[in-house]
């Protein structure tokens, strides 16, 4: 099939589809239109991003998949809802892969994208919800609704980065512009432009090479097909899971503790960093008020790994040598994954704004492990983790050549691996200062 992914979602999106999710969610179908926009324009550019990472790319393709086989699916919504169960393996998978491609970060971007659009934050997460299985369905008929690898979803946003770059102002251009003529008491327009750009950098930040693809003619152009009364139906249950996840997502967070950089039992590797004379991650100590630059400043521990990244920057004596690296101490994965804990995102936000207060300085994020298990495997899953917390970084928008990650697997030991503490010990992620 040579219909490419944004072109089948010119065919799902629909000026009676929005207008319809407009109205079920309290919004003009054009304020809905260019929410799915930068919204659909975040999930490719995450999926580009994370295109390298193999265990991401397989559960993408199984949350694909399962969309593909939903015999009740985003086809028959409304009779699913007849039987009194609101929820099908399209929103399950949606769900699944929010966690999964926006980790922590999924509430400041609902947060940032109802912010955008002048619209509640319940109203925002439908529009979240609803991109989600939207791609999946893409991603899904693109590839002729067989059984997706992910191999072959590597092999397809390697084809089609370019085209999803290229294609997503015209997306919206499709999008916005009929909506608005079919829908007379929408709101004033706001330019189409303010959406095409800020859902195209997603996938541009993501890619340094981006080819611009031949537009095709929309396979599904001025067809409903099917997809509007489904996805009406599925913003129903979509709306209140959306209200839950708002109410859970904005919970006050517990104080992260202070622990150790290898913060994860022995069983599974975690990422390390490359290597420090004195790499040995000790707990952070109290916390206090650092200030940065430019008058902001962030909450860190006084031992912590902002406070000696700061002190380095700031010392004309000290210079730049790839052999120093300081150990992050209050971020960690998910037990034998490469997911970043909730808890983490408070470290990652104070490097984002360090690197904003400075804006001449480049890092590099070394990834490392103990030696038990499969040396090529402990490489691959400190390298993956190394870049998983480079994207969110530039995720919390830090431009990508700023940032380069590399994982050295059980290489560069700081402790003795016969010993469970000393194991913890090079269970690492590591940052290095490599421009100031």
């Amino acid at each position: 099939m040579s219909t490419s992914v944004i072109e089948i979602l010119k065919g799902f999106i629909t000026p009676n589809l929005l207008n319809g999710v407009g109205s079920a969610i309290g919004i003009p179908g054009d304020v809905a239109g260019r929410g799915l926009t930068d919204l659909v324009g975040q999930y490719l550019g995450a999926l580009v991003q994370q295109s390298g990472d193999r265990d991401a790319m397989a559960h993408v393709a199984e949350l694909a998949n399962s969309v593909s086989r939903d015999t009740s699916g985003i086809n028959d919504i409304k009779g699913l809802l007849a039987g009194g169960i609101p929820s099908t393996m399209a929103v399950l998978a949606g769900n699944r892969l929010m966690g999964s491609l926006f980790g922590v970060w999924q509430a400041s971007t609902v947060h940032k994208t109802a912010g955008a659009l002048g619209i509640g934050p319940v109203a925002s997460s439908s529009l979240f919800n609803l991109a989600a299985p939207l791609v999946l369905s893409a991603i899904s008929k693109r590839l002729g609704g067989g059984a997706l690898t992910g191999a072959a979803l590597t092999a397809l946003i390697g084809q089609e980065k370019g085209a999803m770059m290229s294609g997503l102002s015209s997306l919206a251009a499709n999008i916005v512009s009929p909506v608005k003529a079919a829908a007379p008491a929408a709101v004033a327009p706001a330019a189409v432009a303010a959406a095409a750009p800020v859902a195209a950098a997603a996938v541009k930040a993501a890619t340094r090479t981006a080819a611009p693809a031949a537009a095709a003619a929309p396979a599904y152009a001025g067809r409903d097909n099917g997809l509007f009364t489904s996805f009406l139906w599925l913003l129903l249950p979509l709306a209140f899971i959306g209200w839950l996840a708002w109410q859970k997502l904005n919970e006050p967070p517990a104080e992260p503790p202070a622990p150790a950089a290898a913060a994860e039992p022995a069983a599974a590797p975690a990422a390390a960093p490359a290597p420090a004379a004195a790499a040995r991650s000790e707990p952070a100590a109290g916390f206090t008020r650092i200030g940065l630059a430019g008058g902001t400043d962030i909450d860190a521990a006084t031992d912590g790994v902002e406070s000696k990244i700061i002190a380095f920057i700031n010392d004309p004596g000290a210079v730049i040598d790839k052999t120093v690296w300081f150990n992050f101490d209050r971020l960690t994965f998910e037990t034998g994954s490469t997911s970043l804990t909730t808890e983490s995102k408070a470290q990652i936000d104070n490097i984002v704004a360090i690197l904003n207060a400075y804006p001449a300085v480049k890092i590099k994020i070394g990834g490392y492990t103990d030696n038990v298990g499969d040396p090529q495997a402990n490489l691959d899953l400190s390298g993956n983790r190394a870049t998983k917390v480079m994207q969110a970084i530039v995720a919390g928008g830090i431009a990508a050549d700023r940032v380069e990650a590399e994982g050295y697997g059980d290489q560069f030991p700081v402790a003795d691996n016969a010993t469970e503490e000393g194991r913890a010990q090079n269970r690492r992620t590591s940052v290095s200062i490599r421009a100031k």
